[in-house]
């Protein structure tokens, strides 16, 4: 009897859940949430494994009433064999037909799915937006190319607000249960952000491009694009020595997650760009500098050097010896 409960339980409350997380995981990055233990999250599939089996039961249901066709009903009489003290399955599956049992898991299988594929889509297209609000407020002010006055178009925009409201609705649904699993770096992948990234040996800048991952799913490492490196002398020494501190890197760089101890976004990608140009305008004030040090130095050697001249012909010849 208990290796039967568990068979059920994996099949209708437990593979759901599997299904909603992959097909979600095709949108949006998921992670693996090695803290929790493994029984705890096998028995915590079940709450959101029993509303996915509602759902589909109201759909099944709802479509049959659609077409116009009588719901199919539950054979109580095969089912009961199930429920016996010394349940025997060969007697169901001899008696019972399979079609409602097979129409039903296939219905879930799908309805899982797509549920998930839906809800992943959904937070990436969120994430994309830079939250929520912006994600709404993008509706309001869309451009809508039918409509030659876009001051009129305010029903239309009225109804997308709604539907993205929607949206953000079925979203904090599902995400009561599937939030904890979503990877927090990926929002600034998707939005290819610019960050700093401090590492055990300097700092870097670029795009935050990709997030790559070990065999068993941990994060491994990032990937940046257009990544420039800041020297790890002092900026007086660099200067000094007429190089730039930031320099450029060729290709695309990786990063092991364990070498970064921080990362911080700017609040505008032109930071680096006025940061070079701080460093280049140094660079022209210490060559300036350099090059009236050099000449003074030269006018100083060349009036040294005359005066040394002229001391030394001033001077009176010693007397000849008798």
């Amino acid at each position: 009897m208990i290796a039967l409960l568990l068979a059920a339980f994996i099949l209708f409350l437990y593979t759901p859940h599997l299904l909603f997380k992959f097909a979600a995981a095709t949108k949006y990055d998921f992670i693996t949430r090695k803290e929790l233990p493994q029984v705890e999250e096998f028995f915590a599939a079940g709450l959101p494994s029993a509303f996915l089996n509602g759902l589909t039961f109201i759909a099944l249901y709802g479509g049959y009433l659609l077409i116009g066709r009588p719901p199919m009903v539950l054979d109580r009489a095969a089912a009961a064999l199930i429920f016996q003290k010394d349940p025997d399955l060969s007697q169901y599956l001899a008696t019972a037909s399979l079609s409602l049992l097979a129409c039903y898991l296939g219905a879930l299988a799908v309805f899982s799915w797509f549920a998930g594929r839906f809800y992943g889509d959904i937070v990436a297209r969120v994430a994309l937006a830079g939250g929520p609000y912006d994600y709404v407020q993008r509706a309001w002010h869309a451009r809508l190319p039918w409509r030659k006055n876009q001051e009129a178009a305010a029903p239309w925009r009225v109804s997308f607000v709604a539907w993205r409201l929607v949206l953000l609705a079925y979203r904090r649904a599902w995400g009561t249960f599937y939030a904890q699993y979503e990877q927090p770096l990926y929002p600034d992948v998707l939005r290819n952000s610019y960050a700093f990234v401090h590492t055990t040996h300097g700092l870097y800048h670029g795009i935050l491009f990709q997030l790559t991952k070990a065999s068993d799913g941990d994060l491994d490492g990032i990937v940046l694009v257009a990544a420039s490196k800041f020297s790890r002398r002092k900026e007086e020494e660099c200067l000094s020595a007429g190089v730039n501190p930031i320099s450029d890197l060729s290709g695309p760089l990786f990063i092991k997650w364990s070498e970064i101890t921080d990362i911080n976004y700017p609040s505008s990608a032109v930071i680096l760009e006025e940061k070079r140009l701080f460093y280049k305008r140094k660079l022209h004030e210490y060559a300036a500098r350099a090059k009236r040090s050099a000449r003074y130095a030269r006018y100083r050697r060349l009036h040294e050097r005359r005066k040394k001249m002229s001391s030394s012909s001033a001077t009176p010849p010693p007397p000849p010896a008798r």
